[in-house]
């Protein structure tokens, strides 16, 4: 007998500003529906500086926005998530709590709920627990780990991590709970089918570069400006995509101005939908130069839509390298520089068959297929199983 199971995923947002984590947790929300699970979202919201929400995929995953207060530009309170919490659980739809991201008050509050009424807390860092993230703002993160975020860690039942990297993070903390490696997922709607040639668009027009994430510290896309700045780019442009965070774009734009980087370089803004859609179709190389990524989903995508890759190896993705659909190199101007001459010094048909082995490659992190390892993962949290293969107990 299958026993029905009810999962609350908690998030601080699902503003589409947001990246990574609010597409993950939608994206895993709806394939875990469609895999038989009764899932609600609790999120937090600020209409005015959170914008538009991703939605998930399924109009059975039930949405429950909370309010958010800020205090200043960054401090974010959560005055009602533990109530939605709490009724979710009253009402008997939430046998385990899966809480994404650390240091905020939310993350306190689903886990204080989960204690409270004895179910589960599962928690997924998002890259929380890198090196780079935790130099980051450092004193910040110092405070929430005096005041819950220690207890809150200490207290999770099990992790779940999106890769090798990010576990062994969580063992040097210390922490040594269970920790479950599950990719994130990307949905294989996206990847197109490219003809035999590689490419379809006309030879005579201008290359593109693609850069698309938060325009934050973490990408690296100083980097990626100086390394720019250092090449004969004649017939090529770098696009630099992405919603601004805590106005870092403006610095952004006078170091490419103080670069000489003008007409080379474009800035056209947050993208969504079929406009994301068509800034990857429009391109030809995508790169994503970050200094700490758990899992980086934008690179999943741009495979899925027959882009080779570039990225560095703060990021999880060696394996690009192996499955012959881009380059992995150490994070630093020189190495990137020498990776982007490469890969636009390929003839369109050669960046094309790199494309095409790139959508083969990243079939194996469909979302049900994460879906199912995930739902695995929670029943025997629950007890209702075998350790799946991928939870590590050492």
């Amino acid at each position: 007998m299958i026993h029905r199971l009810d999962v609350a995923l908690t998030v601080a947002s699902l503003g589409e500003r947001y990246g990574g984590p609010s597409r993950t947790v939608t994206g895993l929300a709806t394939a875990l529906v469609r895999n038989g699970l009764h899932v609600n979202i609790v999120f937090g919201h600020h209409e005015r500086r959170d914008g538009r929400i991703v939605e998930p995929g399924d109009a059975r995953v039930g949405l429950h926005p909370t309010r958010v207060w800020l205090v200043g530009k960054r401090f974010r309170f959560y005055p009602g998530f533990g109530n939605k919490l709490v009724g979710l659980l009253r009402s008997g739809r939430c046998q385990l709590i899966h809480d994404n991201g650390l240091w905020l008050p939310c993350n306190w509050a689903a886990w204080k709920a989960a204690r409270s009424f004895g179910v589960p807390y599962v928690l997924s860092p998002h890259g929380m627990v890198e090196p780079w993230a935790l130099a980051w703002r450092a004193p910040r993160k110092r405070i929430a780990l005096m005041l819950y975020q220690n207890e809150v860690l200490k207290g999770t039942a099990a992790f779940m991590a999106t890769s090798a990297a990010e576990y062994e993070s969580l063992r040097r903390l210390g922490l040594d709970q269970p920790v479950a490696i599950v990719p994130n997922g990307v949905d294989l709607e996206l990847a197109e089918t490219l003809p035999d040639t590689g490419t379809d668009k006309p030879g005579d027009r201008t290359r593109v570069v693609l850069f698309l994430s938060r325009i934050h510290p973490v990408k690296g896309i100083e980097n990626l400006l100086q390394a720019w700045a250092s090449l004969d780019t004649t017939g090529w442009v770098l696009r630099i995509a992405g919603p601004d965070e805590d106005g870092y774009l403006d610095s952004v734009r006078r170091l490419a101005q103080r670069l000489g980087l003008a007409g080379r370089v474009e800035f056209p803004g947050a993208v969504s939908g079929e406009q994301k859609r068509e800034v990857f179709r429009a391109a030809d190389v995508f790169v994503l130069p970050s200094h700490s990524e758990n899992f980086g989903v934008v690179v999943a995508e741009a495979l899925a839509h027959g882009l080779p890759v570039i990225t560095t190896t703060g990021t999880p993705w060696r394996e690009i390298v192996e499955a012959g659909c881009g380059w992995w190199v150490d994070i630093g101007v020189p190495p990137l520089a020498a990776a982007l001459c490469e890969a636009m010094g390929l003839s369109d048909r050669q960046r094309g068959l790199m494309g095409k082995r790139g959508q083969e490659y990243v079939r194996r992190y469909s979302w049900d297929a994460i879906a199912r390892q995930t739902s695995e993962v929670y029943r025997w949290v629950l007890g209702r199983g075998d350790r799946p293969d991928c939870v590590h107990l050492d």
